[in-house]
């Protein structure tokens, strides 16, 4: 099948597929690939592609990831001074939702990285240039962004916001509509904060060459220093 793809003899029908193997093994099929084909993935209309583009193009990405596989506890408890600042019906949601997946807990990898810590990169930032957007790319509810949202009234960009666009073509908004559309604003930023051992990341920095912005291994310091020579602001 994978052969069929790569030799454009195979169309995928109805159903749902997913893929069991890395960009290396590729190598088995095809010789010196070398890159992901996913800068070439956009809306079929390219006026989409454009209005989407001229909004997002230069804005800074945030991919956060705080959904499943994400670490919120220490054995079988909850770290609570993770939610410091958190409305108290948006975090009980969250809890109740983490509380369902207690089964896998022992598989999550990634930690949860607190709102603080974002906070202080993007008002860092906004000391140098008070206008700069950053897109918001998320895996929770928008109404668990209503903090930030308060917090930076215009600065920020989500997915969301693009609804309308999409209807006006007559594009259903569901749920892999939405998910594509927040990759493809992620991927048109002119650079990402991403998350570590991330494919959503990965994809969204491999799809116009950005290099990323590590927040849980760099330091203020060094995150700023990077920010500063790839002249973001």
């Amino acid at each position: 099948m994978v052969q069929n793809i790569i030799n454009g003899k195979y169309k995928l029908e109805d159903g749902n597929y997913y893929t069991d193997f890395t960009k290396r093994h590729i190598n088995d099929f095809k010789e010196n690939y070398s890159k992901r084909f996913i800068n070439t993935l956009k809306f079929k209309h390219n006026d989409i592609n454009n209005d989407i583009k001229d909004i997002v193009s230069d804005s800074i990405g945030i991919h956060i990831r705080r959904g499943r596989g994400v670490r919120i506890h220490e054995d079988n408890s909850i770290d609570l001074n993770l939610f410091e600042g958190w409305n108290h019906e948006i975090l009980s949601e969250y809890i109740r939702m983490k509380i369902k997946n207690m089964p896998a807990w022992k598989f999550f990898q990634w930690d949860f990285i607190k709102d603080d810590v974002y906070f202080e990169i993007m008002d860092n930032i906004l000391k140098k240039s008070p206008n700069q957007k950053f897109y918001i790319s998320h895996d929770l509810k928008y109404e668990h962004f209503e903090r930030w949202v308060e917090k930076y009234p215009n600065n920020l960009i989500f997915k969301n916001q693009f609804y309308e666009l999409l209807s006006n073509w007559e594009i259903p908004i569901e749920l892999h509509t939405k998910n594509f559309l927040d990759l493809y604003c992620l991927c048109n930023t002119k650079e990402i904060f991403r998350v570590p051992s991330s494919t959503w990341s990965d994809l969204a920095s491999d799809y116009n060459g950005k290099t990323g912005i590590y927040i849980e291994f760099d330091s203020m310091e060094e995150m700023l220093d990077k920010v500063y020579q790839k002249s973001l602001i």
